[in-house]
């Protein structure tokens, strides 16, 4: 089922909010909460209050990760139940919800723990997107492998200019896939850019070396004569080599 960035980043964004409402209503009773030495957390509605929001939360926060990013599931549910090193002495927030620990630097755990569970959540639309710009270069590359198949089928048969045309169609756009998935994203600037534009940009952002370059640009003259010159024939050898070394081309660059 296609995820749902936008919707996932919006309910980030309640969670987020109402994450800091919680730390603003830690602050605003933090004597109720936790300056009470040997009150009864149980019979205080402050503290009950307390216990009640973070749960929901927290609640909502799991089922929103356990869904679009597993991975970092039992990080954030080790925070809230298994004890913490350093300042937090062996406790978690888990712990800090008892009521049995009351002192100004627990409420500040407390907070600590909720912030650091936050900065999780809200990593999880760039995962989603890396994730499905993944699968989308998966899917590009599979269709890419099909079309070569393609252009071999064809000039086994004689089609050789139909088959250099055919590879560089691909070559076009396995340039551009690699533009969509550099880091940051190169600009594609129009839908008239060449093989040579895609070729320069993706040299200029060193995505591809200078001997990768020089191979793209003899890869385009070859599709150039496929597809525009009628004064010479392509050489079927010539266009054979076109094809493998393209079809190599798309694998190392993948990496």
């Amino acid at each position: 089922m296609p995820v749902n960035l936008k919707a996932i980043e919006e309910r980030i964004t309640e969670l987020v909010s109402e994450a800091q409402e919680l730390q603003h209503f830690i602050e605003e009773h933090t004597v109720e909460l936790f300056g009470s030495e040997g009150a009864i957390a149980h019979r205080n509605p402050v503290f009950y209050e307390l216990k009640k929001r973070y749960q929901r939360w927290y609640g909502v926060c799991f089922q929103l990760l356990q869904n679009n990013m597993g991975f970092r599931l039992k990080e954030f549910e080790n925070i809230y139940e298994k004890p913490q090193g350093g300042m937090w002495g062996g406790l978690c927030i888990k712990d800090l919800l008892t009521g049995e620990h009351t002192t100004i630097l627990h409420a500040q755990m407390l907070q600590m723990g909720i912030q650091n569970q936050c900065a999780i959540l809200e990593s999880m639309p760039e995962v989603i997107r890396a994730r499905t710009l993944q699968i989308d270069v998966l899917a590009t590359a599979q269709l890419l492998d099909d079309e070569l198949l393609q252009a071999t089928y064809l000039l086994k048969r004689g089609f050789i200019r139909a088959a250099g045309a055919i590879g560089g169609v691909v070559l076009e756009r396995h340039l551009k896939s690699l533009c969509r998935v550099a880091d940051p994203p190169i600009s594609i600037p129009s839908k008239k850019t060449t093989i040579s534009d895609l070729n320069d940009q993706l040299r200029a952002h060193q995505v591809l070396s200078d001997a990768d370059w020089r191979r793209v640009q003899w890869m385009a003259d070859v599709r150039n004569l496929c597809d525009h010159e009628r004064d010479q024939e392509p050489g079927k050898e010539v266009v054979l080599e076109f094809i493998q070394s393209l079809a190599k081309f798309i694998k190392t660059t993948l990496q």
